[in-house]
């Protein structure tokens, strides 16, 4: 098991998240990686994101710490990557945990989707940010590209309408089809819940999509987009229901 205790657990990403805004090369290195990246210092102290560098002794040293957080916005897990070499399993080490009952999200993610009435969902963490960092922080990343049925049963436990906003890729779709799947499979459109897919892109990821455009532009894209989804669905709800609706 690679695990942490709760003690070492809260101390490494309390000392993390002060060792990124240090005066040293190699946290001065990260915040570029992150700059690049489009995160902002807003951002970055929202997520909670942190930093262990080079000179510290432990097996986390060099790495990006992005907390995984409980529904309350308390820390659970860690997960982190190693982001000047992402050749070996892209670089990423995190703790055993059950990823098929955690959201990577913004500390008031459940909040903001509860006010909008809206999820949104991504597969990676750095799709989560980006979205987030435009002002959608109501986005959740599923930690991969597995979109579980306990966390689609959770979200839908919450909020009437989740969009599912995945990768522009082969796996992406699968992904989005098996989603698709389930929620006809639990008749979840027979008790006024929404299930929408983003429409086709020019990017990779929501990440990339984000970062090739101007912010604003971004931003008005998301918001248009999003404004689009949700004019659809309250069409469909106004419409006769049938075994086809969704």
């Amino acid at each position: 098991m690679n695990n942490l205790s709760l003690i070492e657990r809260s101390r490494i990403l309390e000392l993390s998240q002060e060792s990124l805004f240090e005066e040293s090369e190699d946290a001065s290195s990260c915040r570029d990686y992150l700059k690049t990246r489009g995160v902002s210092k807003k951002i970055v102290k929202d997520f909670g994101i942190g930093y262990v560098p080079r000179r510290v002794s432990h097996f986390l040293n060099d790495r990006l710490i992005l907390p995984v957080r409980y529904i309350d916005g308390e820390l659970a897990y860690l997960t982190t990557r190693k982001f000047r070499d992402m050749s070996s399993n892209r670089g990423h080490w995190h703790e055993s945990f059950d990823k098929s009952i955690f959201f990577f999200c913004h500390p008031d993610a459940y909040k903001a989707a509860y006010d909008k009435k809206l999820a949104i969902v991504v597969e990676g963490q750095f799709d989560c940010i980006s979205v987030a960092a435009l002002g959608h922080i109501n986005t959740f990343s599923i930690l991969g590209s597995n979109f579980s049925k306990k966390q689609m049963m959770l979200l839908f436990s919450m909020f009437k309408n989740v969009i599912l906003f995945f990768d522009n890729d082969e796996a992406g779709r699968i992904s989005s089809d098996k989603v698709f799947d389930l929620f006809f499979k639990e008749k979840l459109y027979k008790k006024g819940f929404s299930l929408s897919k983003w429409p086709k892109y020019e990017a990779k990821d929501p990440d990339d999509m984000c970062r090739n455009k101007n912010a604003d532009i971004a931003k008005e894209y998301l918001d248009s987009t999003i404004s689009k989804i949700l004019g659809e669905i309250n069409v469909r709800r106004n419409i006769k229901a049938s075994v086809f609706d969704f």
